[in-house]
């Protein structure tokens, strides 16, 4: 009988040992790290220079749960929003972050092209992992990789539309964003 009660106690042992983790134990991954990313600051786009904001540069933290579970992935976005009815032109079936031609920014627009109503795209992310560990670069929401990126944007006001585009720079080392041009057309 003792020796059945060693057997079971050195499992036991071995088990918790092999299980558990501490608090100072940190993912072996370079790539990644324990630290939730801190919020970039927003910025305030008057596109139009009439006192009045019209898209904000805003950070969200998205807590994403699958149904009936209390654990799940957080999602930090950088996002542009439009203020009132302006509006964002996206193209079907890409990110977000397209345009590399600014004669593209027309007033009518045609498929695969439109100009969205009021709704947020995003430009930057960050997601955790089933671990609860962070990437320690944020994913960039384009299909190619360039120094700077554009928006085209259109402010609808009094019945007049007014055309527009920003030009921004991503830093995927902390997600924050900085505003290198803007224009209206």
């Amino acid at each position: 009988m003792k020796f059945y009660f060693k057997v079971a106690f050195s499992l036991a042992i071995i088990f918790y040992s092999s299980c558990s983790k501490t608090a100072q134990e940190q993912p072996n991954d370079e790539n990644f790290t324990v630290e939730m990313p801190a919020l970039p600051d927003w910025i305030e786009l008057d596109l139009n220079d009439d006192g009045s904001v019209d898209y904000l540069l805003e950070y969200r933290i998205w807590d994403v749960k699958p149904i009936n579970t209390s654990e799940g992935d957080v999602i930090i976005s950088g996002q542009i929003t439009p203020n009132g009815t302006n509006q964002v032109l996206v193209k079907n079936e890409e990110p977000n972050l397209f345009l590399r031609d600014l004669n593209e920014v027309k007033e009518t627009v045609n498929e695969p092209l439109f100009w969205d109503i009021g709704d947020t795209r995003q430009f930057i992310s960050i997601r955790n992992n089933s671990e609860g560990t962070w990437p320690i670069e944020w994913k960039v929401n384009s299909n190619t990789l360039h120094s700077t990126y554009f928006f085209g944007l259109k402010i609808l006001n009094d019945n007049k539309s007014l055309l527009g585009w920003i030009e921004i720079e991503l830093n995927t080392n902390n997600g924050s964003v900085r505003l290198i041009n803007k224009d209206t057309l």
